[in-house]
């Protein structure tokens, strides 16, 4: 064996087992991270005040405050403190607040059903939360580029996307990718939605488009796509309130055998607030009823699952329907309620932030003693910083391993432009040439009269050219007589003008009359079932 082949050799055993410590410590990172969200909880709910408008007033005493994991409202000279898995202030930032979420959106690739879900009053930022603005994206389109960018680490043929878009408007279902019915139309087409759950738990939705996204761009169109869609209308309380429910569901699937690795569902839910404030009538009266009832079945659904009650509400809304095995047991799910720092909202305020406590109802019905919460904390630091760590090792393994392949490549690429060896199946045309070029010079310096074995005549072939030489003598004399002029075989050569013209593809005349022209003496040639003419060139 070459030197070369045992460096290889070297080289693909250091590359095996850098690839076997990066799934061993993969493999550690994910139960890190398994362990990380159990601690924190299945459910965890978040705070997000909105900063000030500019046509609101505000004083230096705010009657909503802010801490790591603790809101305090006062109202009517009390105070109330609601307790959070995770406060943000008017300060806070999208990049703050998709921090928080981002282990979550991680965790789908361990099989884990992720449901993202922006709670609030009407006007307190639930859209801006999910959907962003240009230049300052939401938790959507940041979890999009997470997962495409994780995917293109895992060397991209190991997990395909899918996305779906749709809206729950006053208890019926729209698919908001669906192709319009008028190229003038904003309203997708309407389609026949129906949710069918399967024994197993899981949730099909027949009807509903599901297309294939192949990189971030493709996935940011069809999201603006589907949420220019979705129907708004104006309120005492917000000029564009979203008067139905936003659900865009992020499927991902093993590449290879196309099996359902994890469903991500990132969630709009329409404003909650009291009718009376909004003002509204008729029709958008009848909105904020379905909004509000189809809310208040996600809080009994929710209540239901962390107290692990026997029976779960699922069907008391299309909604939780939708939703139903992305909320249940092994997933991740998280609320982020959304709440005004004005005054004139205090009200809506407290029902959002008795809603939060509702949800994140601890099952013993009672709080954390101090030093538990100590040593609970103390317990996700030490996780938090595993999983850090163990990411911060696995980026430095993907390095070193695509360099020891690039190498390996470089190396083999070297060795084809030196002219290794390389099978005649895989020769081009050029090299072929050079080949034959190659093998007429020897022949050459050979000589003339030096012929392969394989050229050499044999007794057969020396007889049949002896009796062809005879015949072809004897009728040469009966025709021109012994010219020794005549050299035949010598000086001339033998061509057979058919019936077709090579050049024209057409029937040649003289084929036609039964008459061949030559620029020389005609011998005719006597064979067994046909005539033919030659003539000496």
């Amino acid at each position: 064996m070459g030197e070369a082949s045992v460096e290889e050799m070297v080289e693909q055993e250091d590359i095996m087992a850098l690839q076997s410590r990066y799934q061993s410590l993969d493999a550690k990172r994910r139960v890190a991270l398994d362990k990380l969200l159990d601690i924190k909880g299945s459910i965890r709910v978040f705070s997000r005040i909105r900063p000030f408008k500019s046509a609101e007033n505000w004083r230096n005493s705010l009657p909503i405050s802010v801490e790591t994991d603790k809101i305090k409202v006062k109202s009517l000279g009390s105070k109330k403190e609601f307790i959070v898995d995770r406060g943000f202030d008017q300060n806070s930032t999208q990049e703050d607040v998709y921090k928080e979420v981002q282990p979550i959106i991680k965790s789908a690739f361990d099989g884990h059903n992720v449901c993202v879900l922006a709670y609030g009053q009407t006007g307190t930022g639930k859209t801006y939360t999910m959907e962003g603005v240009r230049g300052n994206p939401g938790i959507v389109l940041r979890a999009m580029e997470e997962l495409f960018r994780e995917i293109t680490q895992e060397k991209c043929e190991k997990y395909t996307l899918t996305m779906s878009m749709l809206e729950v408007y006053m208890g019926s279902l729209k698919d908001l990718l669906a192709l319009k019915q008028h190229p003038l139309r904003m309203d997708p087409a309407t389609k026949s939605i129906s949710i069918m759950a399967r024994t197993s738990g899981t949730v099909e939705i027949e009807g509903l488009t599901d297309a294939e996204i192949m990189n971030f761009k493709q996935a940011t169109s069809l999201y603006n796509k589907g949420r220019r869609a979705r129907v708004t209308s104006s309120t005492n309380v917000n000029e564009t309130s979203s008067r139905s429910h936003c659900l865009t569901r992020i499927i991902v699937r093993d590449g290879e055998k196309g099996k359902v690795v994890s469903k991500i569902w990132l969630v709009d839910l329409g404003g909650s607030e009291r009718l009376l404030k909004t003002g509204a009538l008729g029709q958008t009266l009848d909105e904020g009823k379905s909004i509000n009832l189809s809310l208040s079945a996600l809080g009994d659904v929710i209540a239901a699952l962390k107290q692990k009650k026997h029976h779960v509400p699922y069907r008391n809304s299309k909604l939780t329907q939708l939703l139903r095995d992305s909320l249940g047991e092994g997933s991740r799910v998280v609320m982020i309620v959304h709440t005004s720092p004005s005054e004139d909202d205090l009200l809506e305020t407290i029902c959002t932030l008795t809603f939060a406590k509702r949800v994140r109802s601890i099952e013993s019905n009672r709080e954390l003693s101090e030093e538990t919460k100590k040593i609970r904390q103390k317990r996700i630091a030490e996780l938090d910083h595993i999983t850090k760590e163990a990411e911060k090792e696995l980026q430095i393994l993907k390095v070193q391993i695509e360099k020891a392949e690039s190498s390996i490549r470089e190396k083999n690429q070297a060795q084809f432009a030196d002219g290794s060896p390389r099978s005649p199946l895989v020769l081009e045309h050029v090299e072929f040439a050079e080949i034959s070029q190659h093998a007429e010079k020897i022949m050459k310096k050979l000589g003339p009269k030096v012929k392969p074995h394989s050229m050499a005549p044999t007794e057969s072939s020396k007889q049949r050219q002896s009796a062809t030489g005879e015949s072809i003598q004897k009728l040469r004399n009966s025709k021109f007589g012994h010219k020794k002029n005549l050299n035949f075989l010598g000086s001339h050569s033998l061509s057979v003008t058919g019936p077709f013209n090579l050049k024209s593809k057409s029937v040649d005349q003289g084929a036609r009359r039964g008459s061949h022209s030559t620029n020389g003496p005609t011998v005719r040639n006597i064979l067994p079932q046909h005539r033919r003419r030659t003539s000496i060139c």
